[in-house]
């Protein structure tokens, strides 16, 4: 399979790409600089084509995680992550 992959270093940044390109997988971490996870998603459900969202979080918090699914997230993931646990979620 073949992929393209962007990067971004915060919230804000990941949200205005998102506003601008669309997207049919995003991965993100609850904790981040400029915008935490949780108000990133909560804010892709503004964008036109909402994108999957797979949450990875180092943060066994099953308040945040239910927030996160509430939100629309997919996925829910703890780091550190199998491989195979990521590539499973990306396929569902």
């Amino acid at each position: 399979d073949l992929y393209n992959i962007t990067l971004c270093s915060d919230g804000k940044d990941a949200l205005e790409l998102t506003q601008k390109e669309q997207f049919d997988i995003v991965l993100t971490d609850i904790r981040m600089p400029q915008m935490d996870g949780i108000t990133f998603i909560r804010n892709l459900q503004n964008v036109q084509c909402r994108p999957a969202i797979i949450i990875l979080s180092g943060y066994d918090d099953f308040n945040c995680a239910l927030e996160a699914i509430k939100c629309g997230a997919k996925d829910y993931l703890l780091k550190p992550i199998k491989r195979e646990e990521l590539y499973s979620s990306i396929d569902k």
